[in-house]
């Protein structure tokens, strides 16, 4: 398909993808464009199994990104299934991304990409996802509690404390402060993390700092 592309003179789709996402914030992505600039690149469910045999893996991985976004289902639940296998922050929002989608059958190999996708060297890259992962929680297509929960638990884990941790030097303040209600299991007997929470630049974290020793305060 993609030599077909090639000989009309069109650009490769996993190359322009790769191009765009070049480009962009992964913590933040325009999901919404993506979509539509995405959908409808003619790959088909045996392309995705030639995308995720491709070689070097980055390229594999930015072509399956482009599948996720395809207008078939079973096209996206192939690519999704596949991202499962990339240990890299693109996968993981791409992902997380798939658990909206209106497919039963997609959402549910969303979630079990998410279970292989869960380790400590990617839980920064999930901690970047908080916006999409808040946007999620409000999700009415499917009850995603369950499995928002087991990411919460995830991260809050002490296998990902360390990660989480490092985070807190973010020049995002929203980002800290996820990292913050993260480690605020540690609040309580981490001095260091309290006076690295009443210290913070971002008035919303201090806040929440004051409210959560007003918390302590009460027990």
């Amino acid at each position: 398909m993609f030599r077909w592309l090639r000989s009309l003179g069109l650009r490769d789709p996993v190359e322009t993808v790769a191009d765009r996402l070049d480009q962009l914030d992964i913590a933040s992505l325009p999901w919404t464009g993506l979509y539509e600039d995405w959908r409808w690149f003619s790959i088909r469910p045996e392309d995705v199994r030639r995308l995720a045999a491709m070689r070097p893996r980055k390229r594999s991985r930015r072509g399956l990104c482009v599948a996720a976004m395809n207008g078939s289902g079973y096209v996206r639940q192939a690519a999704v299934r596949a991202l499962g296998h990339h240990r890299h922050a693109e996968a993981v929002a791409f992902t997380l991304w798939a658990l909206r989608d209106w497919v039963p059958q997609v959402r549910d190999e969303a979630k079990q990409s998410l279970s292989l996708l869960m380790t400590p060297e990617l839980a920064v890259a999930f901690v970047m996802q908080h916006r999409l992962l808040a946007r999620l929680a409000r999700a009415q297509r499917s009850d995603l509690r369950g499995t928002l929960d087991r990411i919460d638990q995830y991260l809050r884990g002490p296998q990902c404390a360390p990660a989480v941790e490092g985070v807190l030097i973010s020049e995002d303040p929203m980002v800290r402060l996820y990292a913050y209600r993260l480690s605020a299991d540690r609040l309580r007997d981490d001095v260091a993390l309290q006076a690295r929470a009443a210290a913070d630049p971002s008035p919303k974290i201090r806040r929440w700092f004051v409210d959560r020793v007003a918390e302590f305060d009460a027990q």
